[in-house]
């Protein structure tokens, strides 16, 4: 059995971020899952012709205390207007998931040049 929990992230380089994010209820209730699917989606700083310049987005995460980061690349990546872009990510986090802390960053290719973009702990 899989539980989807959305987790949303509007990332703006050097801007913070917006998030959210919601654990749905019947996690609890689910029988036994191994796992459950962690989404978020990230959109980096607004650029003209952005679906162009922005390329080859990763999400890099680890649940504490693992030393190796593990990579995910995006499910789709699509462009909302013409200077903005928005790729989204899936993690499996392992059950039972309460107390799991996921270290993460994201990075991209803008313009030919590699960013890293560390994005935070998040405990489940």
């Amino acid at each position: 059995m899989r539980v989807l929990v959305t987790f949303v992230f509007l990332l703006f380089a050097g801007c913070g971020a917006s998030i959210d994010s919601h654990i749905p209820e019947n996690v609890e209730q689910a029988v036994e899952p191994e796992f459950f699917e962690y989404s978020m989606s990230i959109s980096p700083t607004p650029a003209e012709n952005a679906r162009e310049r922005y390329r080859d987005f990763e999400l890099h995460y680890r649940f504490l205390p693992e030393d190796e980061f593990g990579v995910v690349l995006p499910d789709r990546v699509e462009s909302k207007q013409t200077n903005e872009v928005y790729a989204y990510f899936t993690v499996k986090v392992p059950v039972p998931y309460r107390g799991i802390v996921m270290e993460s960053f994201y990075s991209y290719k803008f313009d030919g040049e590699v960013n890293e973009q560390r994005v935070m702990n998040t405990e489940f």
